[in-house]
């Protein structure tokens, strides 16, 4: 509870003052500056309120749904953002409100619902709020996706947003907190997932630069996340196949961001030791040299097209 004193007088905030009142709106503690520290500081009131279905749900449609009201500014810009905030304060009984409810989950990720290309305002919103879900409820978040295969789809379909593809790097453990543990169940789900098939087939010259750079670089962070089941499917010959077949078609732009992808392939970031906190590592390391294997012989195979390639002229 917050409190600022001068010479024995104590002012309670003004949320506090707000929640003192009978009634009140969520918006009356959006305009206030200081309902972020409140949050950082467990209001117990103001968690108590928060926390309530009927608001955890007006806090989703400020964040995902235009405005009512565009020209008003505090709709169309603060109470998203304050919205937003409230939610990467990370207090669990709000956090718990929204996994438990699949209405509120679903309204969620009604964002992906629309059609290319997002708002970014909105998609930067949506973005931070589930990057924090998937970092702090992990296991749950994951229960979710793999319980609705269509949002993996649906994130693909918006590759063409940087905060899109963010949440595709994370969710595969490839992003600067790539240290989110995943229960074996969900880590087998994405690998059975078509999510490479997806991203391989991003790399196609019917999709924008944008789309097949964001496609690239999740692919390149993937293969840095060896080893794993995702990578090892990565390194099938089909993957290999389909990867260089991107980069050597007429018109494609890919061929450096595909080599990349190669490259990390053969350049693994961590060994199969660190991979085993047991330390046996013999016949695991065994197991993962073959697919490491296959991917270099898929590769050479390719050697002579690519050469090929590189000395025809640049088309003008």
């Amino acid at each position: 509870m917050a409190f600022w004193k001068v010479a024995g007088f104590s002012q309670p905030s003004p949320i506090e003052q707000i929640l003192d009142k009978e009634e009140y709106t969520l918006e009356e503690l959006l305009d206030e500056d200081d309902i972020i520290q409140e949050c950082k500081s467990l209001n117990g009131r103001l968690i108590a309120f928060l926390k309530e279905k009927k608001t955890v749900e007006q806090l989703l449609r400020y964040l995902i749904e235009p405005p009512s009201d565009p020209d008003d500014p505090k709709k169309q810009y603060r109470y998203p953002f304050t919205a937003c905030e409230v939610f990467c304060c990370e207090v669990e009984a709000v956090f718990n409100t929204l996994l438990e409810d699949e209405e509120l989950l679903q309204l969620l990720f009604s964002l992906l619902d629309q059609e290319p290309p997002l708002s970014s305002k909105a998609a930067g919103y949506f973005g931070r709020v589930v990057g924090q879900l998937l970092l702090r409820k992990t296991n749950e978040m994951m229960q979710h996706l793999s319980n609705n295969d269509s949002i993996l789809e649906k994130l693909i379909k918006h590759l063409d947003t940087t905060s899109i593809a963010d949440i595709i790097k994370r969710l595969v453990g490839a992003d600067d907190h790539s240290s989110m543990i995943f229960l074996p169940m969900h880590t087998q789900w994405l690998a059975d997932t078509p999510l490479i098939n997806m991203l391989l087939d991003r790399l196609a010259p019917n999709h924008s630069a944008h789309v097949q750079a964001n496609a690239a670089d999740i692919l390149t962070a993937i293969a840095h996340t060896q080893p794993s089941a995702l990578s090892a499917q990565l390194m099938q010959q089909q993957s290999i196949a389909a990867l260089f077949n991107r980069a050597l078609e007429p018109g494609s732009k890919v061929l450096v961001t595909a080599l990349d992808v190669c490259a990390a392939l053969l350049e693994p970031r961590r060994s199969q030791q660190e991979a085993s906190p047991d330390g046996q590592s013999s016949s695991t390391a065994a197991a993962s040299s073959k697919p490491h294997s296959e991917a270099v012989a898929s590769m050479l195979q390719y050697i002579p097209q690519l050469m090929q390639h590189l000395r025809q002229p640049e088309a003008a």
